[in-house]
């Protein structure tokens, strides 16, 4: 049985410290918005048009949107001034400072990690499942902005809905790669349960980042499979559904 059970209360994503700044706009679909598995933009793809609407009930221009396209590694792309980049394959983290340009990546069990510091107008997403957190994702994305000279006790992060300890059920080989992490480890009788969640937050805070500019949404995605796609407990995992999450910057006039 699992150790514990996440409790679901309200299912928008909102982290308080982010809502304090007009200029950063972050997101998340969810289960009725549809599945955004398949990010190309091919007319015939149901899940491209799903992306699509979904932006566009943002008000966000599809063409602005920039996509990760996921290897489950530790890359993280610098995104420029080119806003007709619409992916970024190899990658599981983006950053930018220009305005007008969104971040995404699809997620459906692993954590999208938001990214935003204020005075140096930089934000940043990643995706960040069991692999990419083992890989080294944190600390090359917080590498990276302290290169760019990003001052790193200013980061705001937000960590999005994922799958909780409650229903993150692995094997000793998976368990090998987090003992160093021992308060984020439970075990029972039948079964080891990792704290992905607060893993990366130590991470983070081991790397720079202040522990009260990080705030955790405390969504599960298996808990909350009404409202969320889990891989974990999907019946067909040849099929896999999924959202995107998204981060930008408006424009001043926005």
């Amino acid at each position: 049985m699992p150790v514990s059970t996440i409790i679901q209360t309200d299912m928008v994503l909102t982290f308080t410290h982010f809502n304090q700044y007009r200029e950063v706009r972050y997101g998340i679909s969810n289960r009725s918005d549809g599945n955004m598995k398949v990010i190309q933009a091919l007319k015939s793809s149901s899940e491209s048009r799903n992306v699509k609407t979904f932006f566009k009930n943002k008000n966000i221009d599809y063409q602005s949107v920039i996509s990760a396209r996921l290897e489950h590694g530790s890359k993280i792309a610098f995104i420029d001034r080119n806003k007709t980049l619409q992916a970024a394959p190899g990658f599981d983290g983006l950053a930018t400072s220009t305005p007008g340009a969104y971040l995404s990546v699809t997620v459906a069990d692993c954590f999208p990690v938001y990214l935003f510091q204020p005075s140096a107008s930089v934000v940043g997403i990643l995706h960040a499942g069991w692999r990419s957190i083992h890989g080294g994702i944190v600390h090359n994305a917080l590498e990276l902005l302290h290169f760019r000279g990003i001052d790193l006790r200013n980061l705001l992060v937000g960590i999005g809905p994922g799958i909780r300890q409650c229903h993150f059920k692995v094997q000793s080989d998976v368990e090998q790669f987090f003992i160093k992490y021992p308060s984020c480890i439970k075990r029972d009788r039948l079964a080891i349960y990792i704290d992905l969640a607060n893993i990366i937050r130590s991470q983070m805070i081991t790397g720079g980042v202040q522990k009260e500019n990080i705030e955790d949404c405390m969504h599960c995605t298996a808990c909350a499979s009404d409202d969320y796609f889990s891989y974990r407990i999907s019946e067909d995992k040849k099929k896999v559904k999924a959202m995107i999450a998204y981060i930008g910057l408006t424009y001043s006039h926005d």
